[in-house]
């Protein structure tokens, strides 16, 4: 699973890889290639993580400050999938 994060003006590449029991997180230039950030752990180690900072999101979030609404229906599918 591949996702662009966007610093302007540099782009990043953000990729969640599957092996075996282990997850790894790969944060890139998408430019040059370089791995600026990598974590590799349990599926729960590195998913959890991620979950609970869109959670906090989910409460802060300020329609007024976004383009788009926050995605509740893909939210609540992962939610359900952690929770598993």
């Amino acid at each position: 699973l591949d996702a662009i994060a966007n610093s302007e003006p540099e782009l990043y590449v953000c990729s969640f890889r599957h092996e075996a029991d282990r997850v790894t997180f790969l944060f890139a230039e998408q430019r040059t290639g370089n791995v600026v950030f990598t974590f590799s752990g349990t599926r729960e180690e590195v998913v959890r993580p991620f979950w609970r900072a869109l959670r906090r999101l989910e409460t802060e979030f300020a329609p007024d400050q976004w383009r788009r609404p926050f995605p509740s229906r893909e939210m609540d599918a992962l939610t359900s999938a952690v929770s598993r």
